[in-house]
């Protein structure tokens, strides 16, 4: 029930980006979907893709008989490390026909684990009648050059696009997965490909990745049609590396650029399915648009995802900035400890300071560099010695390289021969600010 809950919910995510109509445009005689980004975000270990390819392809065991076919296939290992921030898994599936409808069975099991059983019966129509997807997109989606089974399922000319997430069923090391088809007009399966978004304990890299899913066509009958998708990066840090790769469901390759940069592809295919890796340090834009384009050498071409990752280092400078507002000077006594995380983390740190604020005067301590997720806490002690209460007005600003700061103020009298006690924690957040509580 669980799995099924998050296919829904994968579902419903995919779903959503491809609601808007009108904003893309796909090759005119067959039609297909352009990739679009379906997830972004920032792992401390790395983005892993691979892929079993079809129908010729490594597996642990397989049978490709049209009508009737299964893959065994045993993923490439995830480092014994790694902790899964998210995994999905995408199924091609050949039904013989480029329209009309075909019955394909198709059970997909994950690690053991049965993540569907579906039976797909439908028919493809070629722009510009397409396909009516408003029951699963909504109004505006009358004629798509796509067609939408359900809300992990997608159909372009002869091949099922199904979708899965696994994150939860996802381990560090192997992980398998076996498709059984049973076809009326075929059923063989075109590509079996994992990717996995993965953290490294203590890991001091940041990696920003992008997941470009689609399922697109170029053909020789639409001379014009070009593909393109767009990676939009916003990355203040030095890149150290940045690796773009492209699963695709020809049996022959494209031609690809990245940035206007010809990039060769043909590394490593089967009869109709390959991937790419390509090295694109040097091609990078650490703000604003990154381009992939792909087009055909043959009569036919389809790319189903790219995948772009950057990696930097994930190092930054903290510092507490203190600010007397008052009109007397004070002296706080500040024990700062540095953990590896928030909740349960190593201390790696531990300073004892003794500063002396003048009215007005403004102080910075640094505190070093370290992964933005780290956590501070500081405890700090302002005493009153005098037989009468004195006032404390204090700014602290709590910084992280590169995150929006936070700041408390606090305005208070501290009792005869009293101490005033404060403790704050503050780390780093990945919507991009310094979090305090």
């Amino acid at each position: 029930m669980k799995n099924i809950k998050k296919i829904y919910i994968l579902g419903l995510i995919v779903v959503a980006l491809f609601m808007l109509p009108g904003l893309t445009y796909a090759d005119s005689y067959y039609g297909g979907k352009p990739l679009e980004t379906v997830k972004h975000g920032k792992v401390t270990g790395g983005l892993y893709i691979d892929s079993y390819l079809g129908f010729t392809g490594n597996a642990e065991s397989a049978n490709q008989s049209i009508g009737n076919a299964y893959v065994y296939y045993k993923f490439k290992p995830l480092p014994e490390n790694a902790i899964v921030k998210n995994a999905t898994l995408y199924v091609l599936v050949y039904s013989g026909h480029m329209q009309e409808a075909k019955e394909t069975y198709v059970n997909v099991t994950y690690n053991g684990k049965l993540l569907d059983s579906q039976f797909l019966n439908t028919t493809y129509t070629y722009p510009p009648a397409g396909n009516n997807n408003t029951a699963i997109l909504g109004p505006g989606h009358d004629n798509d050059p796509y067609l939408m089974v359900n809300n992990h399922t997608m159909r372009v000319t002869s091949d099922y696009l199904m979708w899965y997430d696994v994150t939860s069923l996802t381990t560090a090391g192997y992980n398998t997965a076996l498709i059984n088809t049973t076809g009326s007009r075929d059923g063989r399966i075109k590509l079996i490909t994992l990717v996995v978004a993965y953290d490294i304990p203590n890991s001091t890299n940041i990696t920003e990745y992008w997941i470009n899913l689609g399922h697109d066509v170029v053909s020789y009958k639409d001379n014009n049609y070009i593909g393109k998708t767009k990676f939009i990066a916003n990355i203040r840090e030095k890149i150290e590396n940045a690796t773009l790769t492209v699963v695709h469901a020809a049996s022959q390759d494209g031609m690809y650029t990245f940035n206007d940069v010809i990039l060769p592809g043909g590394q490593t295919t089967a009869d109709y399915a390959g991937y790419n890796v390509w090295d694109v340090t040097n091609y990078f834009n650490k703000t604003g648009e990154n381009i992939l384009t792909y087009n055909r050498t043959g009569k036919f071409y389809k790319i189903i995802l790219a995948g772009l990752s950057a990696k930097y280092s994930g190092n930054k400078t903290f510092t507490i900035t203190l600010t007397n507002l008052g009109k007397s000077t004070i002296t706080i006594k500040y024990y700062i400890s540095i953990y590896t995380n928030p909740v349960n983390g190593t201390k790696v740190s531990y300073r004892e300071l003794t500063i002396t604020l003048k009215p007005n005067e403004t102080k910075t301590i640094e505190l070093g560099k370290y992964p933005f997720k780290y956590a501070v806490s500081g405890t700090m002690i302002v005493k009153n010695p005098s037989r009468y209460r004195i006032p404390l007005n204090l700014r602290i600003k709590y910084e992280i390289e590169g995150l929006n700061p936070q700041m408390r103020e606090i305005s208070k009298y501290i009792a005869p021969r009293g101490e005033f006690r404060y403790i704050a924690r503050y780390t780093g957040k990945e919507e991009g600010y310094a979090d305090v509580w």
